[in-house]
C-alpha cells in the first residue's frame, strides 16, 4: 500500500497527534516522536491543516479538517499506529477516543447495550472516522441501530439529566403516579388494593387525567423523570411506550395543538422505528395542515376539518401501539405552566386535545404537571361541559426528599462530612420548601450550624415561622458574607435582572458606590458573583441572570427601601441597554422603562426596535408575580397578543376586553371550538360591542359555521347599522365581504354580485392590493357560477394578471383560504398556484401530476380545476365538519 500524501508533509507527526481528538489546544499537541513540539512547526501545521471552533464549550480550541483527518487515520491504520497514538493523546476519558480504542483492539463493533447516550454519541463519531477503513460494508444494520439508539437515548436525555444527582423520597406521590398509570407492579398492600377497586370503577367511567401541581423547583418534573426512568430503563422487559411534551420546548404552542400531534408522532418515529416512514408522513402532513390555517377569513379555513383527521390518525396510532404491547401508554404534558400563561382558551384547547385522545384510546393515561392546580369554575365561561381530572399536589419535599436535596447541595458547596442530625435541624425548619432548603444550604456550607442558628435567631424556635420571612432571613445573611464590593452588586443590583461586565460598571458602578479604580476591579467583581449560585445563575459566557425566586421574594421590600437610589439604577440601565444592539437588549431597556413608570408612547418606541418575545413574558411573569402595574400587564397582554387573565380584564377598558374576546374566539376556532366560541362571543352584549370590532365578523363567521345563517344575516345588519358611523373603510369592506358570502351561500347570486361590486369599488378606493384581489376573485366565483366567465376568460385574466404583484405574492401566503378560491378560478391560467395549493390541500403529498416533459397537460389541468372549483363551492355553502 503506497504511503499517503497527509504522511509525507512536513508537519505529518503533529497531524497525526491530531487525528484522534475531536479538539485540542495548540500546546497540547505532542509529535509522534516523543520530542518537545517546536511552535513554528504546530503553527504551520494549524494555518494548512486546522479549524478554529467558533461556537459551542469548545469556542476558540482548534480541530483538523476532515480531509486531513480521514488522510491521517487511514495512514495511521496501514502503519498499525492508531492504538499507540491514543494512548499518548490527553483527555483519554474521551468517547471518542474509548470508542476508537475499542474498535481497534476488539476489531469489532461494540454491544450498544447499557451504553449511556455520551458514549454513544462518541462510538458513531468513531465510526465515522474509521467508517472508510474499518468493518467493511454495514450488512447487518449496525449503524441504523445505534442512530435509532441515539434518537431515543436524545429523548430520554432530558428526563435523565433531572435525576442525575439522585432521588430520593416521594414514594407516596410515586405511588399515586403507578397505582395511575397502572404499569409496574403494585408496591404496597394499600396500593394493590385502591388498584383492584378503581380497576372495577373504570369499566363504568373514563379515567380522566393526572394533574400534579406545585411551586417553581418543588421537583414536579423531577418526580415525572424518575417515574419514567423506573417504566423505560434497562431493566425493564417492556419498556412503556411514552410521549412527553414539555412546554419549555418554545416549537409548542397551546393555542395550535397541531403543532403537540406533530411532537408526538416525531417521539413516535423514534421509539417505534417500525412505524417511522408513516410517522414520518404524519408529522410532514401535521405541519402542512398548521400552514393551511387562515386567521383573516375564518369560516373559509379548512385548517380544523384537517386537525380532527390528523387527531384521529395519532390515536389510531396510538390505540395500535397499546394494542401491539398489551400495555398502557403514558403522555406527560409537562411546564403546563406555560399554557396557563396563555390564558383560557390555550388550556381548553390543549385539554380538549388531552379528552379527544382519551375518549380515543381507552388505555392511554395522561399525566400534567404545572404550578398552579387548575380549577373547573374557570372553565366554565367557556363550556357547559368543564374537563376534569384527578389532582396531586406537590406543597414541597417530603423528609427524605429535603434530605437528598440538602445533602446534595451542601456538597456541591464544598462540605462532607454533614451530621444527620444537622440536615434534620435544617430540612425540619425549611419544611420541604426548595428555596428555603437552597438558601440554608448556602448559609450551613459557609458558617455551619452555629451560622445558620446565629442568622435566624430566636426564630428557630418558632415552628410557625413564614417561609417568606426564613428566606428573607437567609437571603440577608448570604449578603451579609459577600466582599464589601459583592454586596453592592448583590443587593441594590438586584434591581436589574442581567448582569454583565457592562452593567456593573455602567448602571450599578454610580449608584452602588463601587470603587472600579482597579484596572481589573469589573473583572473581579464579575467573577466574584459568578461563584453565588444561591444568588445569580450564568445564562452566557458573559453574562449572569438574578434567580428569579429570589428577585420576587426580595424585590418588592428592596425597592421600597432604595427609593430613588431604584430609580437612578433604572436610569442607567434605559441608557445603557439603549446602546447595546438586539431583541435582549430592547426587552432589558423596556423592562426598566416600565419601573420607571414611564408612558405607553414611550414603551411602544422600545417595542417597534425589536424586543424578543421570551424575555417580553418574562417582564409579564414578574410583574404578575409581584401583582405589579396592571397598565403596563395590559400593554404587554396586548403587545403578546396573550388573553388577559380574569382579574386585569375587569378593569381593562372596552378596547382591551374587546381584543381579548377577540382572540379568545379565534384561538377557539382555530381549534374547532365552534361552540364554546360562540359562549365567549355572547359574554358581552352586542351593544357595548365597539363600532369597528373584530367581534361583528367573527360571530357572523361562528354562525355560519354552525349553519344558523339566518341569525348571522341578522348580526349583520346590526354590525352595518354600527359601522354606518365608524369612519373605518376597511372593517366596511370585511363586511361587505361577510354578505357576499351569505348571499351565495342562500344561492342569491344576483345580489351576492352587486355587494361584491360594491366591495370591489371600495377596495379600490382603500388601495390595498389583498382587498382589491379577494373580491375580485369572488366577483369571479360568481361570474362563473352565473354562466357568465370560464376557466381562460377575459375576467379570469385580468383577476390573474394581478398576481403579478410582489406586494399581493408576500401577503397571500398567510392566506391559504384565498389561495385556494384564487386557484380553483385562474388555476388553468396560473398553473404553478395551483400546485402550490394542491400540495397544502393534500397534506403535502401532491407533485405536479399534471406537469410533462412538454410542460403541462391542459385538458388534465381544466379538469383538475374544476374539481376543485366543485370543492370549493360545496365547502362555501356548507359549514365545516
Amino acid at each position: 500500500m503506497m504511503r499517503s500524501r497527509i504522511a509525507e508533509s512536513p508537519q505529518w507527526e503533529y497531524v497525526a497527534a491530531a487525528a484522534v481528538l475531536t479538539d485540542f489546544a495548540a500546546e497540547e499537541l505532542r509529535p509522534l516522536s516523543g520530542e518537545k513540539p517546536k511552535i513554528a512547526e504546530v503553527g504551520a501545521m494549524l494555518l494548512e491543516h486546522g479549524q478554529v471552533i467558533k461556537t459551542g464549550p469548545a469556542k476558540g480550541r482548534w480541530r483538523l479538517t476532515e480531509v486531513a483527518r480521514r488522510g491521517a487515520l487511514s495512514e495511521l491504520w496501514r502503519q498499525k499506529r492508531i492504538e499507540e497514538v491514543l494512548d499518548r493523546s490527553p483527555g483519554g476519558d474521551n468517547p471518542v477516543q474509548q470508542a476508537m480504542r475499542q474498535l481497534v483492539s476488539d476489531g469489532k463493533r461494540p454491544s450498544l447495550d447499557g451504553m449511556s447516550l455520551r458514549d454513544l454519541l462518541g462510538l458513531q463519531i468513531a465510526l465515522d472516522w474509521c467508517g472508510p477503513f474499518f468493518g467493511g460494508e454495514d450488512s447487518d444494520g449496525y449503524a441504523g441501530r445505534l442512530k435509532s439508539r441515539i434518537r431515543k437515548m436524545r429523548l430520554l436525555d432530558p428526563l435523565q439529566i433531572l435525576i442525575a444527582d439522585g432521588f430520593a423520597g416521594r414514594d407516596d406521590k410515586l405511588g399515586v403516579l403507578r397505582e395511575y398509570v397502572d404499569e409496574l407492579p403494585p408496591q404496597s398492600f394499600l396500593e394493590r388494593v385502591r388498584r383492584g377497586f378503581r380497576g372495577v370503577l373504570d369499566v363504568f367511567r373514563e379515567r380522566p387525567p393526572l394533574v400534579i401541581h406545585g411551586p417553581g423547583g418543588v421537583g414536579k418534573s423531577t418526580l415525572i423523570a424518575k417515574f419514567i426512568s423506573d417504566h423505560t430503563g434497562s431493566g425493564q422487559a417492556k419498556p412503556i411506550p411514552f410521549i412527553y411534551l414539555d412546554f419549555d420546548n418554545g416549537s409548542l404552542d397551546p393555542n395550535r395543538p397541531d403543532s403537540l400531534v406533530a411532537e408526538a408522532f416525531r417521539q413516535i418515529r423514534i421509539q417505534y422505528p417500525e412505524l417511522a416512514s408513516e410517522s414520518a408522513l404524519w408529522e410532514s402532513a401535521t405541519h402542512a395542515r398548521l400552514s393551511s390555517e387562515d386567521m383573516v377569513e375564518v369560516a373559509k379555513s379548512s385548517h380544523y376539518g384537517r386537525s380532527s383527521d390528523l387527531r384521529e390518525e395519532l390515536a389510531d396510532v396510538l390505540r395500535r401501539i397499546i394494542e401491539a404491547n398489551d400495555q398502557n401508554l403514558l403522555l406527560v404534558i409537562d411546564t403546563f405552566e406555560v399554557v396557563q400563561r396563555r390564558g383560557l382558551t390555550a388550556q381548553f384547547n390543549v385539554l380538549e386535545l388531552a379528552a379527544e385522545l382519551l375518549t380515543a384510546a381507552r388505555r392511554l393515561r395522561i399525566v400534567i404537571a404545572g404550578r398552579a392546580p387548575l380549577r373547573v369554575e374557570d372553565f366554565e365561561s367557556v363550556t357547559t361541559s368543564p374537563p376534569r381530572w384527578r389532582s396531586l399536589s406537590l406543597a414541597g419535599f417530603d423528609k427524605e426528599a429535603a434530605r437528598a436535596y440538602l445533602r446534595s447541595r451542601i456538597a456541591s458547596l464544598g462540605s462532607e462530612n454533614v451530621l444527620d442530625s444537622e440536615i434534620d435541624r435544617i430540612a425540619k425548619l425549611a419544611m420541604g420548601n426548595p428555596l428555603s432548603l437552597r438558601l440554608a444550604a448556602q448559609v450551613f456550607a459557609r458558617q455551619g450550624l452555629a451560622g445558620f442558628d446565629d442568622t435566624l435567631g430566636r426564630a428557630r424556635f418558632d415552628a410557625g415561622l413564614e417561609q417568606e420571612h426564613l428566606q428573607g432571613m437567609l437571603h440577608r445573611r448570604i449578603v451579609a458574607g459577600l466582599p464589601e464590593k459583592l454586596q453592592a452588586v448583590a443587593d441594590p443590583g438586584l434591581v436589574v435582572r442581567r448582569i454583565n461586565k457592562g452593567v456593573i460598571r455602567e448602571v450599578l458602578a454610580g449608584p452602588c458606590h463601587l470603587d472600579l479604580s482597579e484596572p481589573s476591579a469589573v473583572e473581579d467583581v464579575f467573577e466574584l458573583l459568578k461563584s453565588e449560585s444561591a444568588l445569580v445563575r450564568q445564562v452566557g459566557p458573559d453574562l449572569l441572570r438574578h434567580r428569579e425566586d429570589v428577585r420576587v421574594l426580595m424585590l418588592p421590600l428592596l425597592r421600597t427601601k432604595l427609593g430613588d437610589q431604584a430609580s437612578a439604577i433604572d436610569e442607567g440601565a434605559v441608557a445603557y441597554w439603549q446602546s447595546q444592539d438586539g431583541p435582549d437588549a430592547r426587552a432589558e431597556e423596556l423592562y426598566h422603562r416600565i419601573w420607571l413608570q414611564q408612558t405607553e408612547e414611550e414603551w411602544d418606541s422600545c417595542w417597534e426596535r425589536g424586543v424578543a418575545s421570551g424575555p417580553a413574558e418574562e417582564i409579564l411573569d414578574e410583574l404578575a408575580a409581584l401583582d405589579r402595574d396592571p397598565a403596563a400587564r395590559v400593554w404587554l397582554h396586548r403587545k403578546l397578543e396573550k388573553e388577559l387573565p380574569p382579574n386585569l380584564e375587569e378593569d381593562a377598558g372596552d378596547a382591551a376586553r374587546d381584543r381579548n374576546s377577540e382572540l379568545q374566539v379565534r384561538n377557539l376556532l382555530s381549534n374547532g371550538a365552534v361552540v364554546e366560541a360562540l359562549s365567549v362571543l355572547r359574554k358581552h352584549s352586542r351593544q357595548s360591542r365597539l363600532a369597528k370590532s373584530a367581534l361583528w365578523g367573527l360571530e357572523i363567521d361562528t354562525l355560519k359555521l354552525l349553519g344558523r345563517d339566518e341569525e348571522a344575516m341578522g348580526v349583520w345588519k346590526e354590525a352595518w347599522e354600527a359601522a354606518a358611523a365608524a369612519g373605518a373603510p376597511q372593517h366596511v369592506h370585511n363586511l361587505l365581504m361577510q354578505k357576499v358570502s351569505l348571499l351565495e351561500r342562500a344561492s342569491k347570486l344576483d345580489e351576492a354580485l352587486a355587494a361584491a361590486e360594491e366591495a370591489g369599488t371600495l377596495a379600490k378606493e382603500i388601495s390595498d392590493p389583498v382587498l382589491i384581489f379577494s373580491t375580485q376573485v369572488a366577483r369571479l366565483r360568481l361570474l362563473r357560477k352565473s354562466g357568465e366567465a370560464d376557466l381562460e376568460g377575459p375576467d379570469a385574466e385580468s383577476v390573474a394578471e394581478m398576481l403579478d404583484g410582489e406586494r399581493l405574492q408576500d401577503a397571500l401566503s398567510s392566506r391559504p383560504s384565498l389561495q385556494l378560491e384564487a386557484a380553483a378560478e385562474i388555476g388553468v391560467l396560473r398553473p404553478q398556484l395551483f400546485f402550490d395549493v394542491a400540495k397544502i390541500a393534500s397534506g403535502g403529498k401532491f407533485s405536479e401530476p399534471l406537469a410533462t416533459d412538454k410542460g403541462y397537460d391542459v385538458a388534465s389541468l381544466r379538469r383538475a380545476a374544476s374539481d376543485l372549483q366543485t370543492s370549493v363551492d360545496v365547502r362555501i355553502k356548507q359549514k365545516l365538519g
